[in-house]
């Protein structure tokens, strides 16, 4: 009877891919190095070119994690809370970070796609792909939401979802640039206003 057991794996490419996802999310594309990476997810080269091709290949595999991550966290939610209570989660979750930790990350897409859009452009469609998936899934939430009367604001859903988004970044950009608690106070009111 044989007995030999097949060769175990040398890492969890899931496992891999959340730290390399991190990683980028952290330093941003161009500041985040090949040997960074082998090192920070723990494998050897030979291994990061056989499961990954290339950094730029591992960059856009991260961001469908990133995506992909956050669609199944939202699912999770979606279980247990409103449409609105969603939303209105995810702002207070930019100042909950900001009050936890002194900083925020912000969104991995929209940091991808400031840093890309000039050094990158090449890597642009993959991002405003899944761009175009996120503002998708806010729409749905806010067509919820409105539709069981939980939001008043009788805007296109669509549009309400764009403006979120890019007031959500917004949100993100001006606490990275040190503005005041009162400041903030003001943009997340009108963020909430916007999902009245």
């Amino acid at each position: 009877m044989n007995n030999k057991k097949g060769r175990p794996k040398e890492f969890v490419e899931e496992e891999a891919m959340a730290v390399a996802m991190n990683l980028f999310w952290s330093n941003g594309y161009e500041k985040t190095s090949l040997d960074d990476l082998i090192k920070a997810m723990n494998i050897s080269k030979s291994s990061f070119y056989q499961s990954f091709k290339s950094k730029r290949a591992l960059f856009q595999s991260s961001l469908g994690f990133y995506f992909h991550s956050n669609c199944n966290a939202l699912s999770e939610m979606q279980s247990q809370y409103s449409s609105k209570m969603i939303l209105v989660g995810f702002i207070e979750r930019l100042v909950d970070e900001l009050k936890e930790t002194g900083s925020v990350r912000g969104c991995l897409l929209m940091n991808s796609g400031a840093e890309c859009y000039s050094k990158h452009p090449d890597l642009i469609p993959v991002i405003s792909e899944y761009y175009d998936a996120g503002i998708e899934q806010y729409q749905k939430l806010i067509e919820d939401a409105q539709k069981k009367g939980d939001m008043k604001n009788p805007m296109d859903a669509k549009k309400i979802a764009i403006l979120f988004y890019s007031s959500l970044t917004g949100l993100s950009s001006t606490i990275k640039v040190g503005a005041s608690e009162e400041a903030v106070g003001a943009i997340v009111e009108e963020i909430k206003r916007l999902i009245d």
